[in-house]
Formats: structure tokens, C-alpha cells, sequence
């Protein structure tokens, strides 16, 4: 069991009852911090202002979603009157993080645009004139144990954690000198480089898989209303309307028309779909890092890899035992059955054994299919409507495993599938190339504090 100490003074000046506020590793990261003469907002300023919006404009509108490996991207351009809730106002060389979630390290710095329309949920932070760092060391800062530490443990509420803006812009952080600024500037700078060769390749596979499949310019339908038949409903014997909606109908069209044999999602399989299962609340069956099975959720797929931050560990006697059925192998897809549904990654050959929560599937493929293939498909946007087609609209949309089964993928030759399945290893590799030169600059920082 952790516990800590705290003084009186300390609790009156947060008042704070929850007690994970007082965690070791965010007092103690205080601790470290609190060396350093300046703070967050005696350096970068926290915009406020929110934008005033004119039905008829046009607006270049980001969500937090557009945060992809710490940079914007694919905003979306918006009439006034689509734009919908209220929205922060960002200008280019701004930093944003957002205050939801911290583990999920949401954090960039617009390069691209002159002007954007972001979430509330998005802290931006804008450089002053006398700021002592510039954005990209505050963007490796953010990025630090120490800051993460502290923001982790400051988060309340349970359904959608969120750390305060008045707790990050008080946090006081280390100044590099000029030099380590450079090398931090420039570490930054290349490995958003890397980024966006990683993107190119990613989208050049999409485009691959597109034009295979016949389309050239897919745009998905607004339509909400269609006219099916009896027979339609008596086959399916489904009563929401959602589930006939034209841009669904379209889409399976489209595989249909390909000119390619289509199969389901269970005749490509070697054995049958599994999905795993959470250990009960309470019981000891997480452990440490380094005597624990890997278990993955949800939160564990990012831009459609698996990811080993934010990991929980289970005992390798229940991963042998109550969770034996749910072990993942290299070469198998994960596939997302509940919340966000259709989110798919292979488990890489770094990843020897592991195990999955009850919101993921396994999907364990005959040698005819390419993992990376399978992946980018049910990925794309042709796979996410497949997908969302038959899940089910509850509260939080879900898909049994029976109907996972019944999904379309066209059965391309397996070397149209091997080219595909390279473009997307190759941005995997420049991507995994950008993320060794931020952690180099985190190093950096680090190090810094710590001395």
C-alpha cells in the first residue's frame, strides 16, 4: 500500500479530498520541480478567448482527435453552423494539450495553420514575447515524467478525467540554456519530419487500398432516410433505422462491385473469435511490470498501434488459467468491439505474449491474409462503416462476437495485400524513428531536473 504525508497548510491551500491528489509520485514530483524559479505562465500564456462564431464563415475546426503523434492533423473545414459547441481560438506556433485524460499525452504545437478552432477541453498555451523557451521545450516538458506525474494524479472525476488549466500553468519547469534549446528545437523539428513521411506512407497505403476497391473519390452520405424492403428487415430483423441508413447500403455496394471474392471476417480466420475478459476489482491480480503479462485495452491502441504506455500487468498464473483463452500472439489483429467500435492493430513480434480485456477482440488470420492488410481495412473508412453498420446503438455501442464474424473483406491476391501491408511497416518504422527523437529530447529535460 502507498500512503503519504501531508501537512495541514498544504490541504487548505487545494482543498482536495481525494487522496490520490497526494500520491508519492506527483509529491514527489513537486518536489523536484520546486527548485525552479519559473512557472508555466510566466512563460507561455493561456488563451481563454473563445471564438465568436458567424454561421456563414468558414472555419478550419480541430478536436482532440486531430492530435496525432503530437501534431495537428486531417482538420476538418466547417460552415459556422456546423461548427456546433463553443471552441478556443488557436494561431500557428501555439501549444495545445489536452486536459483529458493526461496518460493519453495529447499534447502538440500547431505548425501549419494560421488560425484554428479548437475543444475547450484543449489548453492553449501562446509564447510571450519575454518567454524564457521557447515552444518546443515546453512541448518536451509537457512531455515529462515530472509533469505527467503531476497531472496524472490531479485529474478528478471518473467518467472523464480532467486536470484543471490553473494547476498546469502554476507548475513550475527548468530553463535549458540557449544550446540545449537548440538541440531541443532541432530534435523536435526532425522528428516531425519523420512524422510526416510516416503520414505520407500511411495515407499512400489508404489510397492503394481505395483504388483496389474501385473508388476514386468516396464521399459518404448524409442521407437519413432510405426505403428497404420486408424481406430486408426479415433477413436482418433489425428494428433501429440507423442499421438501413444509404451510406452503409452504399458501402457494402462498393465491396460487392470490386471485382474481388468477398469473404467474412470468420472464413479468414483459424480459429474462432475471442474477446477477453477484465479480473474483478478488489483482487491482487495486477502486478508489477517486471514480473506481470501485458494487458491490453482500448486505451492501448494508438494511430492503430498497439502501445505499451499506460500498460497494466496482470499475474502470469491467471493469464495461464481464468484469462487463458484471451492470449494474444505476434500476428494477431485486436479488433475494438466496444466504445469506439472497429479500431484494429496487430500485436508486433516485439510482443511476445499478452492479454486483452473484454472490449477487444482476436482475430487470428489463415497465411492467405496479411495482418497489416486486415488491419488497414477494417481501419479505413470503408471498414469503419462495415463496422459500424452492425454495432449495436446502446448507450455504449458494442458488437458480439457473432456479428464481428459476419463482417465483409474483399480477398485481394496476397501480394496486392503485401504492398500495402509494407507501406504501413514502413510508416510504423518512421514513426517509431520521430518517437526515439522525443524521447531523447525528454532525456534531455529530465536530466536537467534531475541535476
Amino acid at each position: 500500500m502507498t500512503s503519504s504525508i501531508v501537512a495541514y497548510q498544504d490541504f487548505k491551500k487545494d482543498m482536495r479530498f481525494d487522496a490520490e491528489y497526494y500520491h508519492t509520485e506527483k509529491l514527489n514530483a513537486e518536489k523536484n520541480l520546486q527548485k525552479f524559479f519559473y512557472t508555466i505562465e510566466e512563460n507561455f500564456t493561456p488563451i481563454r478567448k473563445i471564438e465568436a462564431i458567424q454561421s456563414d464563415n468558414e472555419y478550419l475546426v480541430m478536436d482532440l482527435e486531430n492530435i496525432v503523434e503530437n501534431r495537428i492533423d486531417d482538420v476538418k473545414s466547417l460552415k459556422g453552423w456546423e461548427v456546433g459547441s463553443t471552441k478556443k481560438t488557436i494561431k500557428k506556433g501555439d501549444v495545445i494539450i489536452s486536459r483529458l485524460r493526461s496518460y493519453l499525452k495529447q499534447i502538440a504545437i500547431n505548425y501549419n495553420y494560421e488560425k484554428l478552432l479548437g475543444s475547450t477541453e484543449c489548453i492553449v498555451l501562446r509564447k510571450k514575447k519575454d518567454s524564457r523557451i521557447n515552444k518546443e521545450v515546453l512541448f518536451v516538458i509537457l512531455l515529462s515524467n515530472e509533469v505527467q506525474n503531476i497531472l496524472k494524479w490531479s485529474q478528478e472525476g471518473s467518467n472523464h478525467p480532467r486536470f484543471s488549466q490553473s494547476l498546469l500553468c502554476k507548475i513550475k519547469i527548468p530553463i535549458p540554456s540557449e544550446i540545449t534549446q537548440e538541440r531541443i528545437v532541432e530534435l523536435i523539428t526532425k522528428s516531425n519530419e519523420y512524422f510526416i513521411l510516416a503520414n505520407r506512407k500511411y495515407k499512400e497505403a489508404e489510397r492503394f487500398l481505395m483504388t483496389e476497391l474501385g473508388i476514386q473519390d468516396f464521399k459518404v452520405s448524409s442521407e437519413k432516410t432510405n426505403t428497404i424492403k420486408y424481406s430486408d428487415y426479415k433477413n436482418s430483423l433489425r428494428l433501429d433505422s440507423r442499421y438501413y441508413l444509404p451510406k452503409y447500403e452504399d458501402t457494402l455496394q462498393i465491396i460487392n462491385k470490386s471485382g474481388y471474392e468477398t469473404l467474412t471476417v470468420s472464413d479468414i480466420l483459424v480459429e474462432p473469435i475471442k474477446s477477453g475478459a477484465t479480473p474483478l476489482a478488489g483482487t491482487n491480480a495486477y502486478i508489477e511490470k517486471d514480473y506481470g503479462i501485458p494487458f491490453f485495452r482500448i486505451v492501448n491502441i494508438k494511430n492503430y498501434q498497439l502501445i505499451t504506455e499506460d500498460l497494466l500487468y496482470i499475474r502470469p498464473d491467471i493469464h495461464k488459467t481464468t484469462l487463458k483463452r484471451s492470449q494474444i500472439k505476434p500476428g494477431d489483429v485486436l479488433f475494438s468491439i466496444a466504445g469506439t467500435i472497429g479500431i484494429c492493430a496487430v500485436v508486433p513480434e516485439t510482443i511476445k505474449e499478452g492479454n486483452i480485456n473484454q472490449a477487444l477482440a482476436i482475430l487470428r488470420l489463415k497465411t492467405d491474409f496479411n495482418p497489416y492488410f486486415v488491419s488497414i481495412y477494417f481501419n479505413s473508412i470503408i471498414g469503419r462503416l462495415i463496422s459500424e453498420k452492425i454495432s449495436r446503438p446502446v448507450v455504449q455501442s458494442n458488437l458480439n462476437l457473432t456479428e464481428l464474424g459476419t463482417l465483409k473483406i474483399p480477398y485481394f491476391p496476397k501480394v496486392t495485400q503485401n504492398k500495402i501491408a509494407s507501406l504501413v511497416q514502413e510508416c510504423f518504422k518512421l514513426r517509431k524513428e520521430g518517437e526515439e527523437l522525443i524521447k531523447n529530447a525528454v532525456n534531455e529535460i529530465e536530466n536537467l531536473i534531475e541535476t
